[in-house]
């Protein structure tokens, strides 16, 4: 056989090998950016720039993941409408049962960070309904820590109690050191909540052990706010002040603008229940600023009660009234907005129910 003929045809049988590897390693690449996305979200944002002109030449699972993973890093970045596109088109694609589930999660923290609570408890249902059909570990965990959180926010403390403990559940079947550290956290927050302090506290100890490796920026950034948290609740406040104030330029620089703003006033708190009100004022004003832009209801009402309490420790009276009333018109706003959270949470489980009934009638 003709030498050139043999070169040619190794080079055919490498061409068609060659892909296939590529492709492999695309996808890990991808996957490592994605799941890097809490530790850096503005490297994380840079990096995703460099696939965009690859995307036409994208298969359909590297589509997905792309899609999942770009999502992601413009919600962290509060560029809602560029998130909700990209998913839009990958649930109206014939994406997989994973990136279909992760996009519904990823959907639901969009209209819940604009306020969309019909839309926010429709696509949380369903990423909980498609739930069985996720194989990656990583969404599966995702998926019930987003959960537990919307039961959070909705105040539906025994919702988000048993999604903690399936989370936990979960970590603990597949060795899944960061679910179990979710579960773990998630659960700690449980027993502040429930005001239960010193539970919290025993709590947070066997999260700072599980939590020790292997886990993200936010999770150790998280559990060090908690400890802050438990220390003030405890009459701790010097300590609280101290991680507050060795944290803050992190949360900062981390780029996530809801956890600043907790970061915020619950440094305001500390510096006011120390009766430095200057600096409480200075922290509480930024908090309100912060809430008002990232749209939290609740935190800017907390700023708004420790304003009103500032000025009244420093005489003015009239600036304490503005803030008070300001309370009680945020406190009114908030449990508005959490009754109708409630409603919307009801009909879109009556919504996604219906569609998934006309599905199996349709098979």
């Amino acid at each position: 056989m003709n030498v050139l003929v043999i070169v040619i045809k190794v080079i055919l049988c490498i061409l068609v090998f060659i892909p296939p590897i590529l492709r492999a390693d695309f996808i890990d690449e991808l996957e490592r950016l994605e799941a890097s996305i809490p530790n850096d979200i503005a490297l994380a944002t840079k990096e995703i720039q460099k696939y965009e002109s690859r995307e036409p030449d994208f298969t359909n699972e590297e589509k997905s993941l792309y899609q999942v993973t770009r999502a992601h890093i413009e919600l962290l970045n509060s560029n809602f409408k560029q998130a909700e596109l990209l998913l839009e088109d990958l649930l109206n694609s014939k994406a997989g049962a994973n990136y279909k589930a992760r996009a519904h999660s990823l959907m639901a923290s969009i209209y819940s960070a604009t306020g969309e609570y019909d839309e926010t408890y429709y696509h949380l249902d369903w990423s909980i309904r498609l739930l069985d059909q996720v194989d990656k570990e990583r969404y599966k965990v995702t998926i019930l820590s987003n959960a537990l959180n919307s039961y959070n926010d909705l105040e539906m403390t025994s919702y988000s109690m048993d999604y903690a403990v399936r989370l936990l559940r979960f970590g603990e079947k597949t060795d899944n050191k960061f679910a179990v550290c979710l579960a773990k956290v998630e659960l700690t927050l449980i027993e502040i909540q429930l005001n239960d302090i010193a539970i919290a506290r025993e709590r947070l100890e066997e999260t700072k052990d599980i939590c020790s490796e292997g886990t993200t920026n936010l999770i150790q950034l998280t559990i060090q706010i908690i400890e802050a948290r438990i220390a003030l609740l405890s009459d701790e406040r010097d300590k609280a002040k101290r991680l507050l104030e060795k944290y803050y330029p992190i949360t900062e620089k981390f780029g996530w603008g809801i956890f600043t703003c907790i970061v915020e006033v619950s440094l305001a708190e500390t510096y006011y229940q120390l009766e430095q009100y200057q600096k409480a004022r200075i922290m509480a004003m930024r908090g309100f600023e912060r809430a008002d832009q990232v749209n939290d209801l609740k935190r800017k009402k907390q700023a708004s009660r420790i304003l009103a309490n500032i000025e009244t420790e420093l005489g003015n009276e009239d600036e304490a009234i503005k803030y008070y009333k300001k309370y009680i018109q945020l406190e009114q706003e908030y449990n508005t907005s959490l009754k109708q959270r409630k409603l919307s949470y009801s009909r879109a489980a009556a919504k996604v129910l219906k569609e998934q009934e006309a599905e199996y009638e349709g098979h």
